[in-house]
Formats: C-alpha cells, structure tokens, sequence
C-alpha cells in the first residue's frame, strides 16, 4: 500500500549519522502531521573505519561522496536555499510503501 503525505524538513544536519554513526553524510528528520521520519544520505567514513581499505574501495566511497554533494546541491537548488541550515522548515511530499519510507521531495510547487 502506497501513502503520500505532506510534512516538512523538522531537522537537518550534515556528519556523522547512518549505521551506528559510523558514516559520514546528511541527515533529514521529516514530519507530518501523523508521523515522522529520518533519512540518511552518505557513505562510510574512512576516519571511523580505517584507512587500510584497498584502493577501489576508496575510489567507490569518493564517487559517492560527489553523487551526494551532487544531491545536495539539487535539494538546495529545488528549496531555493543556500545552506543545508536553511532546509529545516521546507515543505516536503513523503511517500510511505508499506508504511516504510520511499521517497521525499521538495513541494517545489509551493515556494
């Protein structure tokens, strides 16, 4: 069963977050009126796991790192901010399969 509603960033903030704080990325805490929600986009950290991963492994974690900054920069763009800071607040479309997460948006429609 797939459910939309309408909420809103409640906190944003960019470090250490993900599995067990162990990665390094952006965190969303999204509301609505009957739930709430976190969603984390990033990657594993080399300060918390280590530097002794093979080569590849570090090329993968940058290219992910650039896919995020590229998200981010989006996510601004589609907010019409200039700063993660100024996310907290921005109207969002969230979209619940089977009362899991899916997807969110920026309600580009309303700013």
């Amino acid at each position: 069963m797939t459910e939309t509603c309408l909420g809103k960033i409640n906190k944003v903030y960019f470090g250490f977050g993900g599995y067990q704080d162990c990665q390094i990325g952006i965190s969303f805490s999204l509301a609505s009126k009957s739930s709430g929600v976190h969603d984390f986009w990033g990657t594993w950290s080399v300060v918390l796991v280590g530097k002794d991963k093979p080569q590849d492994w570090h090329e993968a974690r940058r290219k992910v790192l650039v896919e995020l900054v590229e998200r981010i920069e989006q996510t601004l763009k589609e907010a019409k901010k200039n700063c993660v800071s100024d996310l907290q607040g921005v109207p969002v479309e969230i979209v619940y399969v089977d009362r899991v997460l899916a997807s969110w948006r920026v309600l580009t429609e309303v700013l």
